[in-house]
């Protein structure tokens, strides 16, 4: 048999090939699935892991524990790679509710939405507010809701579905035209709204983070669960973000800072350049990566 990882790969794949096999597979997997570093794997169909569990889980209620283990543990690999590192240093040039200036990652990022004959909602316009302001906007205005950032008319508003919970829904909120694709400056706008980014940082790095996600100019769904898609990299950074609210030591107690940096006894390259990114508060897509990343590596090499 496969060991580690790939042994999650060929248990996953037997878990969702069939409906037949769900009640065989699906518990394995389930188990494994919470041992490895990386959830997200393709199948031999070329779909993610990841979307064939969330439409399973959609459909069958067999399926919804292993679609929640896959998107909980979804870019989890961000906090060990020396490749795409994920940190984010939470700063003044975060994004901030349009009305009350608070940082909009920290509260409950909210759009002004309409809804299409289905009754799916969709988003008006890229302004996000905390849902506080957004309600209380929409209560003095319930005749005839609109932005009140650039006054496009709404039917509601509505808090943005959980990526980790609700992918599919992210996605199909953010799909403004329901052409199935997102636009560059919409997922931007977004990823401003959900997380601690600087915006000049993510705007500086978002053509080459774009190209490898849309690749040809527009995100469909397809390239939104891929393996190195977006949805990893968002849920890479969410994850990143919560264990930097928990990381409690500082190098002054080197013991202490490498159980926390290294729990299993065994540090990787790619989660002490992640640490030291997080001592030094340097960002993941700023300039800086690139100096930090060269200094470890010279240390790594000469240890």
């Amino acid at each position: 048999l496969p060991s580690g990882d790939s042994l999650f790969v060929d248990l996953i794949r037997r878990a969702l090939g069939t409906d037949e096999g769900a009640e065989l597979w699906v518990p394995s997997a389930e188990e494994a699935g919470r041992a490895v570093r990386r959830t997200n794997a393709i199948m031999r169909d070329g779909q993610s892991t990841c979307r064939v569990a969330c439409e399973r889980a959609a459909s069958s209620g067999k399926y919804r524990g292993l679609a929640q283990v896959l998107l909980d543990r979804s870019g989890e690999h961000h906090l060990t790679c020396w490749d795409e590192p994920a940190y984010l240093v939470a700063d003044g040039a975060c994004e901030e509710c349009p009305i009350c200036l608070n940082a909009m990652w920290e509260a409950d990022p909210t759009a002004f939405v309409s809804q299409d004959r289905g009754g799916a909602a969709h988003i008006r316009c890229t302004h996000f507010f905390c849902f506080e302001c957004a309600g209380a906007h929409f209560g003095k205005h319930n005749r005839e809701p609109f932005c009140p950032s650039c006054r496009t008319p709404a039917n509601d508003v509505m808090l943005l579905p959980s990526i980790n919970q609700f992918p599919t829904e992210w996605f199909d909120v953010l799909d403004s035209k329901r052409e199935g694709v997102l636009d560059k400056f919409t997922t931007l706008r977004v990823l401003e709204a959900v997380l601690p980014v600087n915006s000049d940082e993510l705007h500086r790095t978002s053509t080459e983070l774009w190209d490898k996600w849309a690749g040809d100019g527009h995100l469909t769904i397809e390239r939104f669960f891929a393996v190195g898609g977006l949805l990893e990299w968002v849920r890479g950074h969410q994850l990143s973000v919560a264990a930097g609210q928990k990381f409690e030591a500082d190098f002054s107690d080197a013991d202490l800072w490498f159980q926390e940096v290294a729990p299993n006894g065994k540090l990787s390259k790619g989660a002490c350049l992640v640490a030291a990114c997080r001592l030094l508060q340097v960002s993941t897509l700023s300039p800086g990566l690139a100096r930090v990343r060269e200094k470890l590596n010279s240390v790594w090499q000469s240890t």
